[in-house]
């Protein structure tokens, strides 16, 4: 059977569900194409990275594609980074699927069948290019919720969902959103290679040399350190247990500052797949602290059957997943909901007992790879045996000759490049941004107020707080205002006001001199909130810290929702958003495409706010 994947991450990336079906498959005779990663939003500054790498395979490759594993070819497509652009979207479509045609015709394999892990518009336009005998969606993730230029992808996974010949889903969840859809969605969450980490348990190697100086008793996690870890829980569990080393192995793709300067936490950073069995045998206890969020009510944890393939007892926060692996296992993880309790939960799972172990591998054994594939290879070969070959209908014929016409495809390339020019050659971003910039000095004031970094132009969870904190400190220590303010300017993800009063903590700012407003939905909503409470307070003139091109409209609304109260306009001196890699001056400098979205973006919100009578 050709299998042809189209991957929602790189083949050398964290080593998970994707890379293990797919090489499982390989080896059972089966050839596979892994399409890697073409994404769900456009590129940002921390992708450079893996952008490089994308390029470095494919320099090492023939064409791109790459022997990864026995039977299973890796294929590093460049694409236009526009993955909502209509015409950036054909242009793709077609480069990306000539060379999997190229590929079909180097191995001999007929029509594949083939398996997507994304919903966007540009995996169903390969698709609808290469024809599959067979398609499967998997999907692991709720797109929707993991940023906001993903959540376009909706009508097109809708349609993915009523398309596709089979639908996999991770968790109960994600299965009843595929079923609104169709009739019937099938659950896989991912599970665990429990054939190596029980070999391992039977043939132990030496403790690994960064781990043997730290003492015991050890709990640890193991995964990417990214947005949705509950930080703050790890750092007051921490504080509270300094007798207990906290290590924690993975990659950091997110602000760690919270942990940092913490003895007893250890980053040992990313490991080879390979030799997770080797930290994880040293452990004593392990966890899953992530954040109750819309993304993570949706997530199977992969970590937890890998913690009980070793045996390690598991206290985690309450997943809708791992209750639900709790009715299935008996209460197997120890379910923590807030620091005190998580606490508590580990020093009961620090005097370990053999017959919890033994059931402990009994589950991760009832949900590992072996059966969890060969699963769902029989609802693949009873699909295709009742699948029969369908004719083209003239309608289609021609919607395929449309979509190969290359006019289009010329007309969207000559957009796309003079797009980019002005964007990236010329300093025009920032002459219609510098309107945009307001500042004061000088005097002093009753209070700090800091906008959170979701409330900012850049429109992420978190960009830049730490440079509007390190600036409120900085106004603070000068004397300025004898307080300082933090509102949240989004709700959907942690409470950021509790990390930026953390981190003024860490830096000297006395508890008492500190206030959190988390009322915050918007501008609009914080200045009305910040307002009332300065009123209750007697405050008569505020220093307001946004980020630089957000001010304009930040300052208007406050004088539209409080006209009593004086603010002083005092961004950030400079912004790690807005800076140019080779610190040239904006005005013979172009911009990224982020930061010219997000200047737009800015000058949109703002002709919105004065249609709507809010500034």
């Amino acid at each position: 059977m050709t299998i042809l994947c189209l991957s929602s991450i790189d083949w050398d990336f964290i080593w998970q569900g994707h890379q293990e079906i797919m090489s499982r498959l390989g080896r059972q005779g089966h050839t596979v194409l892994f399409v890697e990663n073409t994404g769900v939003r456009s590129p940002r500054l921390r992708d450079c990275g893996r952008i490089w790498n994308r390029l470095l395979n494919r320099w090492r490759g023939v064409g791109g594609f790459r022997e990864v594993a026995p039977g299973v070819t890796a294929y590093a497509p460049l694409a236009l980074p526009f993955p909502y652009f209509g015409p950036a979207i054909r242009f793709n479509a077609r480069m990306i699927s000539r060379a999997i045609r190229r590929w079909l015709a180097a191995v001999g394999g007929d029509a594949p069948v083939a398996w997507t892990f994304l919903p966007t518009r540009l995996a169903r336009a390969i698709l609808q290019e290469i024809e599959p005998k067979l398609t499967i969606y998997y999907c692991i993730d709720n797109f929707l919720a993991s940023s906001a230029e993903a959540q376009k992808v909706k009508a097109s996974e809708e349609a993915l969902f009523r398309e596709a010949d089979l639908v996999f889903v991770t968790s109960r969840e994600l299965r009843d959103k595929a079923e609104k859809q169709r009739e019937r969605a099938e659950l896989f969450p991912f599970a665990v290679n429990f054939e190596t980490f029980e070999e391992f348990r039977q043939k132990p190697c030496a403790e690994p040399g960064d781990l043997a100086p730290i003492p015991r008793p050890r709990v640890g996690y193991l995964g990417g350190l990214h947005q949705w870890v509950d930080f703050p829980l790890l750092a007051e569990t921490a504080r509270t247990m300094p007798e207990i080393q906290f290590v924690l192995i993975g990659p950091e793709q997110a602000d760690l500052t919270l942990l940092r300067g913490i003895s007893n936490i250890h980053l040992l950073g990313a490991k080879p797949h390979s030799l997770l069995p080797a930290y994880l045998s040293r452990l004593d206890v392990a966890v899953i602290p992530y954040r109750i969020t819309d993304y993570t009510r949706n997530v199977y944890p992969t970590k937890l059957n890998e913690y009980f393939a070793m045996g390690l007892p598991v206290v985690a926060t309450p997943l809708p997943e791992i209750e639900a692996y709790n009715r299935e296992h008996g209460n197997l993880v120890e379910i923590a909901h807030q620091a005190e309790e998580f606490c508590e939960k580990i020093r009961r799972c620090l005097p370990q007992d053999d017959a919890g172990r033994g059931q402990r591998i009994q589950a991760a054994r009832a949900n590992g790879w072996s059966p969890r594939v060969e699963a769902m290879q029989q609802l693949i070969l009873e699909k295709l045996s009742r699948a029969t070959p369908r004719n083209r209908t003239w309608q289609e014929s021609a919607r395929r000759l449309a979509r190969t016409g290359g006019r289009p495809v010329l007309a969207g390339l000559l957009f796309i490049g003079l797009a980019w020019a002005g964007v990236r050659a010329t300093p025009v971003v920032w002459w219609l941004g510098e309107p945009l910039r307001v500042a004061t000095s000088g005097a002093r004031a009753d209070a700090i107020v800091v906008l959170a970094g979701g409330v900012g132009e850049s429109g992420e969870a978190g960009q830049g707080y730490e440079e509007r904190v390190a600036h409120a400190i900085e106004l603070y220590r000068a004397g300025r205002a004898p307080r300082m303010v933090f509102s949240s300017g989004i709700t959907r993800t942690f409470q950021e006001t509790e990390v930026m009063r953390l981190l003024a903590v860490s830096r000297g700012v006395p508890p008492e001199a500190i206030l959190e407003e988390k009322e915050g939905g918007g501008i609009r909503r914080s200045v009305s909130s910040l307002g009332d409470l300065a009123r209750m307070r007697g405050w008569k003139e505020v220093l307001l810290i946004t980020s630089p091109y957000n001010m304009k409209r930040a300052q208007a609304a406050w004088k539209r929702a409080n006209p009593d109260i004086a603010a002083q306009p005092s961004p950030p001196p400079q912004s790690s958003f807005y800076s140019l890699k080779n610190g040239k001056p904006a005005a013979v400098q172009g911009a990224s495409w982020t930061q010219a979205k997000a200047i737009i973006d800015e000058w949109l919100k703002l002709v919105y706010y004065k249609v709507r009578g809010w500034v």
